[in-house]
């Protein structure tokens, strides 16, 4: 059973990974749309970049974790509620993302450009109706981290799950309040790199050890 805990951990850092890189390689070339006209033109003319920015990567990885956390219930019925948190929070952040809605109506219909902003400014990952699923599934975390810190063997990475989602949840509703800036992107970045490493710590873990 630890294996199919540890393979879809390692397939959600490695896309992780791959998220942290893209917007690296992303930020000069291809900054976030600021107007309308310059979302529908990236929209028309760079379609991956715009799903990028309307975070089709994200919803992704959320539904490896999903995996996880389907993996995780099966193995032990003491994290039902762990299941039901992520997956309350997982529907309500596929129904919250446009992504994908907005590039086949785009490609495959006639639709008016109204429409479609109204559908991209839906998505965007500040919105305050974004809020409810991130946090669920930030909060399932929370909740597995600390049924690892009573366990002598992983007592640190449950610490460390609490940091990193700590601060990551703080991150998501300050973005609700502040104008995005270098300073939220580091508060952001520390609590991604925190969870990065939890994630890898746990890959490490489930190899000699049961959670």
């Amino acid at each position: 059973m630890n294996r199919q805990l540890r393979l879809p951990l390692m397939l959600a850092m490695t896309l992780i990974i791959l998220d942290l890189g893209l917007s690296m390689a992303l930020q000069n070339r291809f900054p976030i749309p600021l107007t309308d006209m310059d979302w529908l033109n990236e929209l028309n003319k760079h379609p991956f970049v715009f799903l990028y920015h309307l975070d089709a990567l994200n919803l992704i990885i959320a539904w490896v974790f999903a995996i996880f956390f389907v993996q995780l219930k099966r193995m032990n019925p003491r994290y039902d509620s762990l299941f039901i948190l992520y997956g309350v929070g997982l529907i309500l952040m596929t129904m919250m993302n446009r992504a994908f809605i907005v590039w086949i109506l785009s490609q495959y219909t006639t639709i008016q450009e109204a429409s479609l902003l109204t559908l991209i400014h839906q998505g965007h990952h500040d919105a305050w109706w974004t809020l409810l699923g991130f946090l669920l599934q930030n909060i399932s975390f929370l909740t597995l981290a600390c049924y690892l810190v009573q366990n002598k063997t992983s007592r640190m990475l449950g610490i460390l799950a609490c940091l990193g989602f700590s601060v990551l949840s703080v991150y998501l509703v300050l973005i609700r309040f502040i104008t995005l800036s270098p300073g939220m992107m580091g508060l952001a970045a520390v609590g991604g790199i925190l969870a990065l490493i939890f994630y890898g710590g746990l890959i490490k873990h489930l190899q000699s050890h049961s959670i």
